[in-house]
């Protein structure tokens, strides 16, 4: 509680009962363009064996399709409570809606050989349009394992000058590290399945610990999973934690990795750690309530720092710590109204009990879904 009015309420006065009233959730990393998915990819034999899945399910679709999913993941967040969103973009974007959530696009880039400056300049461009038509935008180096340690300097630059925020893929699969040190391994056979590796030069790739500092040098970097990060890397990202921000996406770490991911290390190091659901390709829904109510039950979190991690410090993440992630006056009124099945004297626990439910959503003041009544 930040501050309490006197006398009459200025507008209509609702009494909402025994609910609960929380501050919009922050999906911090998400691909909103697989969200026509009715249900997620096959994801046995882990990371590698999923990734050529999700290339075959993306030479195959209609490209025109694909504002359509955007659209339809920006409806399903709001109905699950999600006000702020960082979509990982990689085609056309749909037409801004007043109602929608704030929504910061990072433009994805991919490349094992050297950025030419017309692809900079597309980047610019698309950069540019998302811009104008009324999105924040920051830029998504993909990962170590699809981009080239040559092109870090020049896209981490152009996110300093334009004050963007970063985001990329780190330590999500257990041979990540030791391919980006010997450029060998499953990683290069299934790159070279897909003749995107160069056969004429020499590709040199960064370790995690290599672009965490590239990372850092934005206004906000977001290490996206950083499941398998040994010490030395986390350490890189501990002394560099004014300016990054752990995401992790729990279920789809769970689905691919088979396990968790390891928040209490990222704790310990005094890393913030925000909440992403990744996309329906790895995740049957949108839903940061499911990804919460999987880290309080397996014991990792208390309920405290669940939502914690799930408003502001996504809305950290996402440099949009200004304009949500908290209720406080002057705020735009991101609201979710949350409906326990009892009473309680303990909100926390009742906001991630899977009986709970969302009655309302709330996008600045604006009914968007549900009802109040």
């Amino acid at each position: 509680m930040t501050s309490l009015g006197q006398g009459i309420p200025p507008g209509p006065f609702i009494d909402l009962e025994d609910a609960i009233i929380v501050p919009g959730f922050v999906n911090a990393h998400t691909h909103l363009e697989f969200s026509n998915l009715q249900s997620p990819l096959d994801t046995s034999g882990g990371l590698l064996a999923w990734i050529p899945r999700v290339v075959a399910m993306r030479r195959q679709r209609d490209p025109h399709t694909v504002c359509d999913a955007i659209t339809k993941g920006i409806e399903e967040s709001l109905a699950a409570g999600v006000t702020a969103i960082g979509d990982i973009v990689t085609t056309e974007y749909p037409t801004k809606k007043s109602t929608d959530p704030q929504i910061v696009c990072l433009q994805e880039v991919l490349g094992l050989s050297p950025l030419s400056a017309s692809r900079i300049q597309t980047m610019r461009t698309r950069l540019a349009s998302l811009r104008s038509a009324g999105y924040r935008v920051g830029i998504s180096p993909h990962a170590p394992y699809s981009l080239s340690w040559t092109n870090s300097h020049s896209l981490c630059t152009e996110a300093s000058k334009h004050s963007m925020v970063m985001a990329m893929h780190l330590g999500e699969g257990p041979l990540e590290e030791e391919f980006t040190k010997t450029s060998s391994g499953p990683w290069k056979d299934l790159l070279q399945h897909y003749d995107v590796w160069p056969l004429d030069r020499v590709v040199r790739l960064g370790t995690a610990a290599d672009w965490i500092m590239r990372l850092s040098k934005a206004p906000r970097g977001m290490i996206v999973h950083g499941t398998f990060f040994d010490d030395v890397t986390l350490g890189q990202a501990s002394r560099r934690r004014k300016t990054l921000c752990v995401v992790v996406c729990p279920r789809t770490t769970n689905r691919l990795s088979d396990r968790l991911p390891p928040i209490q290390r990222f704790l310990a190091a005094g890393l913030r750690v925000a909440i992403g659901t990744d996309s329906r390709a790895s995740n049957p829904d949108l839903s940061i309530l499911r990804e919460i109510e999987l880290l309080v039950s397996s014991g990792l979190v208390s309920p405290k720092q669940a939502i914690s991690m799930a408003t502001h410090n996504g809305a950290w993440a996402l440099g949009l710590e200004r304009t949500c992630g908290i209720l406080a006056p002057g705020r735009p009124a991101d609201v979710v109204v949350l409906q326990p099945e009892k009473k309680t004297g303990e909100p926390y626990s009742a906001i991630v009990d899977p009986s709970t439910i969302i009655r309302a959503v709330l996008r600045k003041g604006r009914l968007v879904s549900g009802s109040l009544d």
